[in-house]
């Protein structure tokens, strides 16, 4: 019988299958990960570590990704913990999680997750990854929360959002957002701000978030006009399809033009701040716009297409 099917229904049951807990070091990684791997209700749990919970209680981190992992009760115990990874595994519940108080990064990604109401009791997150689930709202109230990843879920309540005052970062790559006024213009402190591949239409509403530095709008493909960018003065890392309305975007660091149709560099050749710019699968072959860069010291693009510039410094440009 496969062991992640079968039910320990008791102490003894459990006992059966792992042996005495005298012997069991729980903080041992290849120990944890055998638990983990096991339906074990929470009550089996409680009345298995009674005495023993000292084992458990000095776990501060976990990490385990990739493993098949998909009970978690035990996890419920682990009353100290402060950083939690869990990724690329088979995770469906998490309701036992709401116990774990003290945690402040916690990274679920690419898992079966659906409900996540537990997470509600957990206010001293600050780093929250959900990204790749199946979630489709986010109503939680978080008051600490830094940074928060829903990358790849259909996410259509965001409610949740204008609780977390905190936030600085926020991703939603692929998330069928189509209307950008779903994002709670209470985020003063947003600064990094994911929206690739998505189904943007208009971006006029960014500029509520005043202090945004990096902001990634690429394969945006109904996006016709993004020169309300220009307002977005703090701007220092940014993913467009369109480079037009960027001449004007004085402290621009960072550049993502990937994947586009863009071949005339021009609009940038005043951007002086300009460090890096990804160019990968585009079709542009002058390069003499750069040349009064000075601070370009990396232009990476692919290697099909051939560049031609006059006195460009060998060092910005690597293919």
């Amino acid at each position: 019988m496969n062991q992640s099917n079968h039910v320990i229904q008791s102490k003894e049951d459990l006992l059966n299958h792992i042996g005495s807990f005298q012997k069991l070091e729980i903080d041992d990684l290849t120990q944890m990960e055998k638990l983990l791997k096991m339906n074990v209700p929470p009550d089996v749990w409680k009345d298995a570590l009674n005495g023993n919970q000292e084992l458990v209680q000095n776990t501060k981190e976990l990490s385990y990704y990739n493993r098949e992992i998909e009970y978690i009760h035990l996890l419920s115990f682990l009353t100290n913990i402060t950083e939690l990874q869990l990724y690329c595994n088979n995770i469906s519940d998490i309701s036992s999680i709401y116990k774990l108080k003290k945690l402040k990064k916690l990274d679920f990604r690419s898992n079966n997750i659906e409900d996540i109401s537990a997470l509600q009791y957990l206010s001293d997150l600050t780093h929250l990854d959900l990204q790749g689930n199946q979630l489709t709202s986010y109503t939680l109230a978080l008051p600490n929360l830094i940074e928060l990843t829903l990358d790849y879920n259909k996410i259509e309540d965001k409610s949740g959002l204008k609780y977390s005052p905190k936030l600085q970062s926020l991703n939603l790559i692929k998330t069928e957002i189509a209307d950008l006024r779903t994002i709670p213009h209470q985020l003063f402190g947003l600064k990094a701000l994911e929206l690739y591949n998505n189904n943007i239409l208009e971006i006029s509403y960014l500029s509520n978030f005043v202090d945004l530095q990096n902001l990634s709008l690429g394969f945006n493909k109904q996006l016709q006009n993004i020169g309300p960018l220009q307002f977005c003065t703090q701007l220092t890392q940014l993913s467009v399809d369109d480079i037009w309305p960027l001449q004007f975007m004085k402290n621009l660091k960072i550049l993502d033009i990937a994947n586009t149709q863009i071949v005339d560099l021009h609009p940038l050749q005043y951007l002086y701040k300009l460090e890096i710019i990804s160019a990968f699968c585009t079709r542009i072959t002058d390069m003499s716009p750069l040349l009064s860069l000075t601070q370009l010291n990396f232009f990476q693009q692919q290697q099909n297409y051939q560049c031609r510039y006059t006195q460009a410094p060998q060092e910005f440009f690597k293919l």
